[in-house]
């Protein structure tokens, strides 16, 4: 009679080896997907400014757009967790004017061009041609109508508006704000997956973190919608930002924000952090209820002719890092560090099979004797 014991017994061998390297495989690998940037903390926090005439932008989803002259955009880390970090994000924006151009349907514009002329046609206003014009208290009024279309326009020391209908095919409607509104703030708290680097806004993915990175391997990510990473290289290249020089190499990631056209920020490769770009699109904008946001400092220009991605040293462009704590905590001594409870049982298991397989190889050999 055969004795299938030792063979039988060298199979129970090898599956509790397999189970054991799986086990510590899980337990060395396991939480990678979750690790985290040393300057992850609470309190880091980072801002960013971009400085000079139309150096910011800032367009809602009805088409208005605010355009001022400078911007302050800063991020603050409020809670960190294993799985995700807290942040809060606040956008400043000072001396905006503000306008919008609206299509409208030829009914809607014909409808709305109607209300303004029974409004002043009151008025005692001066024929001229097909036009008639007239004041009213401030403002400048002139209303032109034949068979084709019809325009309105007004002007008054603080704003201008005009409607433009051509009849059944096709309306216009313009506003610019000439007095400028001092200053525009929003705010929002949101989370940022550690695991993933995906905006949270009350348990809802948004969209992609750009505003650091926790690897490079991001070519064809989607950002949020139809924006995506279009590539990502190194530039040999030292950054001029405000808060301090960052030496080669610099990553540049670029997206197909902007019809298609290359729109880029530079970052940090040690630590993943932004150092400037043109408010890189991202999920933040539609938090702070943007359609777009674009920063955009000039100081590169002035200082060299060379294009960004070209040039040996890159200075202010888009919204610039001009202040962070980040990298203070760089050399800080670990403390309250902790082996987290599942990894401390994962081990543990570990030991214990370890211990099995021990245990059956002895008793292997001593019933193959």
């Amino acid at each position: 009679m055969v004795n299938c014991m030792p063979r039988y017994i060298g199979l129970k061998v090898g599956v509790i080896e397999f189970l054991f390297i799986f086990i510590i495989l899980t337990s060395a690998f396991g939480n990678v997907g979750a690790s985290k940037p040393y300057w992850i903390r609470q309190g880091v926090y980072f801002k960013y400014t971009a400085k000079g005439e139309h150096s910011v932008v800032l367009e809602l989803p009805n088409g208005t757009i605010y355009t001022g002259e400078y911007g302050v955009f800063t991020w603050r880390i409020i809670e960190v967790s294993r799985e995700y970090i807290t942040v809060n994000a606040s956008l400043e924006a000072y001396n905006l004017t503000m306008s919008y151009q609206r299509i409208l349907s030829p009914k809607e514009g014909l409808k709305k061009a109607m209300e303004l002329i029974k409004k002043y046609s009151r008025l005692n206003l001066t024929k001229s041609g097909s036009c008639s014009i007239g004041t009213s208290k401030n403002e400048m009024i002139r209303i032109c109508e034949d068979e084709k279309a019809v325009v309105v326009s007004i002007r008054s020391k603080d704003y201008m508006y005009g409607i433009y209908v051509k009849k059944e095919k096709e309306a216009v409607e313009n506003f610019l704000l000439l007095r400028k509104i001092p200053k525009m703030t929003k705010s929002i708290t949101f989370n940022v997956s550690l695991k993933d680097n995906s905006v949270l806004y009350k348990g809802k993915r948004i969209g992609m973190n750009t505003l650091f990175l926790l690897d490079l391997n991001v070519k064809g990510k989607v950002v949020m919608e139809e924006w995506h990473i279009k590539d990502v290289r190194e530039l040999n290249a030292t950054v001029h930002a405000r808060f301090r020089e960052f030496k080669p190499p610099i990553i540049l990631v670029t997206t197909n924000f902007y019809k298609n056209a290359s729109n880029f920020a530079l970052y940090d490769p040690a630590t993943g952090i932004l150092i400037e770009g043109y408010m890189i699109v991202s999920p933040v904008w539609k938090l702070f209820g943007f359609e777009k946001v674009a920063f955009s400092d000039k100081e590169h220009f002035k200082k060299t002719k060379e294009p960004v991605t070209k040039s040996k040293d890159i200075y202010g462009f888009g919204m610039v890092l001009e202040d962070t704590n980040a990298f203070y905590f760089k050399k800080d001594k670990l403390e309250n560090v902790g082996i987290p409870i599942d990894s401390l049982l994962i081990l543990i298991l570990s030991l214990s099979v370890f211990l099995v397989v021990a245990y059956e190889r002895i008793k292997a050999r001593r019933m193959g004797k």
